[in-house]
């Protein structure tokens, strides 16, 4: 494993590849779509070949289908929403080919994958020095048998990671053209991205750059007057946390509960020896800074162990309440990402859980094995929750990679990622799903109206992720179904609740839209409904941490939910998200997010901030304004970091601001 960070030379050299790829991917990959198909001519007069027609009459019938469930029936009416899905088809064929060139180049640089395929290209030792002096006729195609060996790599790396690299959508029904693949590898060979392929940020950044146009036309629309749809929220709020931000809210949420660990046991955290160190060298690093003698802008030399792990913990006082509710061990602890888009939290709190786990064990004079830990982080530590079944695929793909890279010989049996991309919105009285659950819980005592009114309130689950109450949604059934059933309904409440709960769950279940983790996983996975519905239990975690979406809610369409059910939080979908990080954690937990900084100060966010100071306790604020995202004009974009306990309030307070 041979670990970089990503530097700004190659990040910037990152996103001018990504998005220069995705513009030509996308018009090289259509183009030779409509070639292959003769897409302009109806297919009883385009006269192809066998094969040819049959896989055009398999993107006939998914084109249709798409027609169909948009109420657009057939003929001429149909015709610019199948050109729409076709686009989206194709688009999804060409980031999913990125995707994959992009992982195995980095399964490549820390010798997963061996020989290289990517590194190299056509002079690859797999392919120069193996494969063309045994693959005969497989190198008569235009790619000179390179498609045919990647081919081969792609179904061997489909048995751990099928969701990406097996069959995706109709990916297999468009054809890649040699010049395409060629230029997209030989891009991948660019000296300037070196330091991105043993950075365990970089999936996440690819991502987002190829995402990056479709948030700016919605920033266009928005600005000429249009609002935001639920189908565009995802792409619309997409943005990639920088690391210095993760690695503060991190070390101040999950650090601080590691201590609180640390304390309720009786032992002395390694932290105790390493913050003083830190603290003594930062007040030199000032006073050479003051005199000149560095840069304004340079920053302290950290090291790569404990040091890294701790240099931006802010020391302070840790209440004895949060001692006495922290888990008696880090196998408890449960941290959550309510907007993971692609795992940039996850992944980097992996490694500070495997610095917990091993010091955990040294404190109980214990011997636990890679394998162990990894395996335990995933199943029992991590949690996320994305509206976008990509985001998703990419952020279980990055940690199967973590966990690989830490222990080779760990079996992973569950992660603790979901998209609840289910499709309830406008469901028929007689969809097969609604009725099988009406009829169950009718034999529950739950009137069929009550059932209706449930459905109806999980309708917007797929744009509204982790805002959506579950729990009381359920809770409010209950209450009907109580008031309409008297005494005997209440005696078994506790029963029918987890009845409810499983019965939604595979309802949810009935109506999902999207693949779902993309991995082969050792244990039996719980299905993405339950899985939604457990993870959103309120009081769940002890830290709940991440980067939720900056949307206004009067530039946005159909989300009157937040509206009626996050009053204090409804001119913003992240003041929404502050409420919410709050009701997911457990007495005593911590929500750590970073937000716009607006919440602080403007009048429209009155009660949110009465609800952060007077009833919650604000433990400490990183104000970073203006400036903090790389990538983002200095104007722009205004944050704040905010560590948040859900206790009452405390009167010590931290603020901090690095810049007037």
């Amino acid at each position: 494993m041979r670990t970089t960070i990503l530097s700004s030379e190659a990040k910037e050299a990152l996103r001018k590849t990504v998005r220069g790829l995705r513009g030509r991917l996308i018009d090289q990959l259509t183009e030779a779509a409509r070639g292959e198909y003769r897409l302009d001519v109806a297919l009883d007069k385009a006269k192809l070949p066998e094969a040819r027609r049959c896989r055009r009459e398999r993107l006939e019938a998914w084109l249709d289908e798409q027609a169909r469930t948009q109420g657009s029936g057939m003929g001429k009416r149909s015709l610019p929403v199948r050109d729409r899905f076709l686009q989206q088809a194709i688009k999804e064929a060409a980031y999913t080919l990125l995707n994959r060139l992009v992982l195995l180049r980095i399964l490549e640089h820390h010798g997963v994958v061996s020989p290289a395929v990517i590194s190299g290209g056509w002079s690859s030792p797999a392919y120069e020095q193996e494969f063309v002096h045994y693959a005969g006729p497989l190198t008569g195609d235009e790619t000179r048998g390179y498609q045919a060996l990647l081919d081969t790599v792609f179904a061997e790396l489909a048995i751990e990671l099928p969701g990406l690299y097996g069959p995706v959508g109709l990916t297999t029904l468009f054809p890649v053209p040699a010049a395409t693949l060629r230029e997209v590898v030989e891009s991948l060979n660019d000296e300037a991205l070196e330091s991105a392929w043993g950075d365990d940020t970089t999936l996440g950044w690819v991502y987002q750059y190829w995402n990056d146009p479709e948030r700016e036309a919605l920033d266009a629309k928005i600005a000429g007057g249009g609002k935001i749809e639920p189908h565009e929220i995802a792409s619309k709020t997409q943005m990639f946390t920088e690391r210095y931000m993760v690695e503060w809210l991190l070390q101040n949420s999950l650090g601080l509960t590691w201590l609180c660990i640390c304390k309720k046991n009786g032992w002395t955290p390694d932290a105790e020896s390493v913050l003083p160190v830190l603290d003594v060298r930062r007040a030199e690093w000032r006073k050479k800074r003051e005199a000149g003698e560095v840069a304004l802008d340079a920053l302290m030399p950290v090291g790569n162990g404990p040091e890294s792990a701790w240099k931006y913990y802010v020391p302070q006082p840790i209440p004895t309440d949060a001692v006495e509710k922290a888990p008696s061990s880090i196998h408890e602890l449960k941290l959550l990402d309510p907007a993971c888009g692609s795992g940039h939290f996850l992944v980097i709190a992996f490694d500070l859980l495997v610095r917990m786990y091993r010091e955990e064990a040294a404190h109980r004079g214990e011997s636990w094995a890679d394998a162990e830990i990894a395996e335990s982080i995933l199943a029992n530590n991590l949690h996320g929750i994305d509206i976008d079944a990509r985001a998703i695929q990419i952020a279980a793909a990055a940690l199967w990679l973590k966990a690989r890279l830490h222990a080779p010989d760990a079996k992973l049996s569950r992660m603790n990622l979901v998209a609840p991309a289910f499709r309830l919105a406008a469901l028929p009285k007689d969809d097969p799903g609604l009725v099988r659950l009406t009829d169950e819980l009718e034999r529950l005592g739950v009137p069929r109206d009550l059932t209706r009114k449930l459905v109806e309130s999980l309708a917007g689950v797929d744009h509204l992720g982790t805002l959506l109450r579950v729990d009381q949604a359920i809770a409010a059934l209950l209450d009907d179904a109580e008031k309409a059933d008297g005494e005997l309904f209440a005696w078994g409440r506790r029963k029918h609740r987890a009845a409810l709960e499983s019965r939604v769950a595979e309802f949810l279940d009935a109506h999902a839209a999207e693949a779902d983790l993309g991995l082969r996983l050792e244990g039996e996975q719980l299905a993405a409904g339950l899985r939604f519905v457990r993870m959103v239990r309120e009081g769940s975690y002890d830290v709940v941490v991440g980067n939720p979406p900056y949307q206004g809610i009067t530039k946005t369409a159909n989300f009157d939910y937040v509206v009626r059910n996050y009053p204090r939080g409804k001119a913003d979908l992240y003041a929404a998200f502050l409420e919410r990080g709050l009701e997911l954690v457990r007495e005593g937990g911590l929500s750590a997010l970073l937000t716009m900084r607006g919440w602080m100060f403007l009048g429209q966010f009155a009660a949110c901030r009465e609800r952060v100071i007077k009833s919650a306790d604000l433990r400490l604020l990183g104000d970073v304004d203006r400036g903090a995202f790389e990538d983002v004009p200095d104007e722009v974009l205004a944050t704040v970091m905010a560590i948040i306990r859900r206790a009452p309030a405390d009167a010590g307070a931290i603020a901090i601001q690095p810049t007037p």
